[in-house]
């Protein structure tokens, strides 16, 4: 008996994953009509097939508005979660094209073809911004500004916050009053 997995099999369980990646297109399709039609069809839905949650029905909606590929239902990676949040195009782009991934070695950078699956947290956040895909030279910026704050030291490291990005982050637990309050707002503001 062969250790190798049998090739048929491994074709025939990609050909049913392909049919069922269609299905949930079909399925997608139907769930955004219904639910454009009758909001009510999601509690249908679950009250027919209590295992089914209408976080679920709402994803399968996305499908059918072309909002969420697919192919990215299932995948949990940090390169997908994020390409989840934009545009139904550069989805479709990323299902069978490698991103480009500005990486650092010995001095120099290189970019390199990374599958969006495979990216780390970090590797998606640089590649993906909210609005999309970063350039290299975009992925440069947030690179070096990345290595910019972890090298700057803090500015007040007696202050139990710190302002950063227009936003405060309170670095341990701190009592502040009315006025040391608007202080800080006067402080994010400018």
């Amino acid at each position: 008996m062969s250790d190798k997995p049998s090739k048929n099999a491994a074709k025939l369980f990609v050909e049913l994953i392909l049919q069922g990646v269609e299905c949930w297109t079909k399925a997608g399709k139907i769930a955004a009509e219904e639910i454009q039609k009758d909001s009510s069809f999601v509690d249908s839905v679950c009250d027919e097939h209590p295992d089914l949650t209408p976080e679920f029905v709402r994803r399968f909606e996305l499908i059918g508005l072309q909002k969420l590929h697919p192919q990215f239902v299932i995948n949990e990676s940090p390169g997908v979660r994020r390409l989840r949040r934009l545009p139904y195009s550069l989805q479709e782009h990323y299902v069978s094209r490698p991103a480009e991934l500005l990486v650092l070695q010995k001095g120099s950078w290189e970019t390199l073809k990374v599958d969006v699956r495979n990216l780390t947290p970090d590797q998606a956040a640089q590649v993906f911004s909210e609005s999309g895909a970063r350039s290299a030279a975009e992925q440069r910026a947030y690179v070096e500004d990345k290595f910019a704050k972890r090298a700057a030291p803090p500015s007040r490291t007696n202050l139990p916050y710190r302002i950063s990005g227009g936003k405060l982050v309170v670095l341990v637990p701190a009592q502040f009053s009315r006025k040391e309050l608007a202080n800080i707002l006067s402080e994010m503001e400018n």
